[in-house]
């Protein structure tokens, strides 16, 4: 007699990959960590998020890169000079959507089961934002859905390329206005 395993349908992974996204954007608190080299120029991001309205960015910490501190529709921009306060802009069509990169760029993907009853989807991936992006990438979602993983290797803008994006969606955390600006 042959045993049966139990079947689990899962949906395209087209589908997983946007669950995961808007399950992303769900999350009251989140942290990532992106570490991009373009050409063998290397830069780190720290990027903090708590829902709603506070955003928290900073570029090569360790080298006193570039920090943006966005809180309630107010931003605030570390410079040589201290820090500058501003109404924050509008992102909309602005900033690239994760979700929406995928969607038009995603192909040949496959999905498979992850580490920690998770999910991993790999595949193609082409984009254009400012620099042509083409390579393959792989996608880890965690077992509550959403995504902790995001790795690429390839090229952009002609020049090999490959990132690595953690994240994590515990806290606590807070984001408030810098001390000692106006």
């Amino acid at each position: 007699m042959v045993a049966l395993l139990p079947l689990v349908a899962h949906a395209a992974p087209m589908d997983t990959v946007l669950a995961a996204f808007a399950a992303e954007e769900l999350a009251p608190i989140e942290r990532v960590r992106l570490f991009i080299d373009r050409g063998g120029t290397a830069d780190v991001y720290y990027i903090d998020r708590v829902h709603p309205g506070r955003f928290h960015l900073v570029k090569n910490p360790r080298q006193g890169g570039l920090e943006l501190v966005v809180v309630d529709g107010m931003q605030w921009v570390r410079t040589a000079t201290g820090w500058h306060k501003s109404p924050a802009p509008a992102t909309a069509g602005v900033v690239l959507s994760m979700a929406g990169l995928f969607r038009n760029g995603l192909t040949d993907a496959l999905e498979g089961p992850g580490p920690n009853g998770g999910r991993s989807v790999e595949g193609a991936i082409a984009w254009t934002n400012g620099t042509s992006c083409k390579g393959r990438l792989l996608l880890r979602i965690d077992a509550a859905g959403r995504p902790s993983l995001l790795r690429f290797e390839g090229v952009c803008g002609g020049k090999p390329s490959h990132f690595r994006q953690a994240f994590s969606y515990e806290g606590p955390l807070t984001i408030a206005p810098p001390i000692g600006s106006n």
